[in-house]
C-alpha cells in the first residue's frame, strides 16, 4: 500500500473538486481498502460492498446497535476499478483490469481505544472478519486474506490517491462515490458537485 499520498495530490484539476468535497467531512481517523477476490460488477461491487459496512457495525457495536441508539461508524468510501492477477490455463499470470475496489475513509467513533495503535489494531481485526465472511457464490470466499488493508489517516494526500479514476471521461456520471454509514454505502452524484 502506498505510503507516500502526495504524489497524487493535485495531479488533475478536474479530480480537484472531488477532493474538497471529500475534504469537507474532515477529520478521519482511518483509511481502508476493500479488494473482491472474483471479477464483479459494479452494482455487485456495491451490494457487497454495503453489506461489509453493515457486519462491520454490527461487529464493532453489537448486533442491537441502532436499537440501542449507537451511533454508526461513518466516512466516504470511492470504487474504482482494479486488477485481478489471474493464472491463465497454461500457468501464466494474466491481470485482468475491470473488478470493483473500494477505498474508505472512516471518522473516529466512540467505539476505538484513544490510542492509535490500539484502535488501528480493533479496527483491522473487525474489517479483515466482516470482509473475510462475505461469500461469493455460496462458497467462495469473496475477499482472499490480502483483500483488505487498514491504515491510520496521516496526509491529505490521500483524497488524489482515492479519487485518482475521477480524471477519466464520464466517471462523475457513474456510481463512484459514496457516504457511510449503518446502511452501507450511500450514493452521492459527483455530477452536482
Amino acid at each position: 500500500m502506498y505510503k507516500n499520498y502526495e504524489i497524487f495530490e493535485h495531479q488533475y484539476a478536474k479530480v480537484q473538486k472531488y477532493i474538497d468535497f471529500i475534504d469537507q467531512n474532515w477529520p478521519y481517523r482511518f483509511f481502508a481498502t476493500l479488494t473482491f477476490q472474483y471479477k464483479l460488477t459494479d452494482t455487485q461491487g456495491i451490494a457487497f460492498a454495503s453489506e461489509h459496512i453493515k457486519r462491520l457495525n454490527r461487529r464493532l457495536l453489537g448486533r442491537s446497535w441502532s436499537k440501542q441508539g449507537l451511533q454508526c461508524l461513518t466516512g466516504a468510501a470511492t470504487l474504482e476499478h482494479a486488477s485481478i492477477l489471474k493464472r491463465s490455463h497454461d500457468d501464466h499470470v494474466i491481470k485482468d483490469r475491470g473488478s470493483c475496489h473500494f477505498h474508505f475513509l472512516l471518522h473516529d467513533h466512540p467505539c476505538f481505544d484513544k490510542n492509535p495503535d490500539v484502535a488501528l489494531h480493533q479496527l483491522t481485526k473487525a474489517w479483515q472478519a466482516s470482509a473475510r465472511s462475505l461469500n461469493y457464490k455460496v462458497t467462495r470466499k469473496l475477499v482472499s486474506a490480502r483483500g483488505t488493508n487498514v491504515q491510520l489517516f496521516e496526509t491529505t494526500g490521500v483524497y488524489g490517491y482515492i479519487l485518482k479514476e475521477a480524471k477519466t471521461p464520464g466517471w462523475e456520471r457513474q456510481e463512484r462515490l459514496f457516504y457511510v454509514d449503518g446502511k452501507g454505502l450511500l450514493y452521492i452524484d459527483a455530477s452536482v458537485i
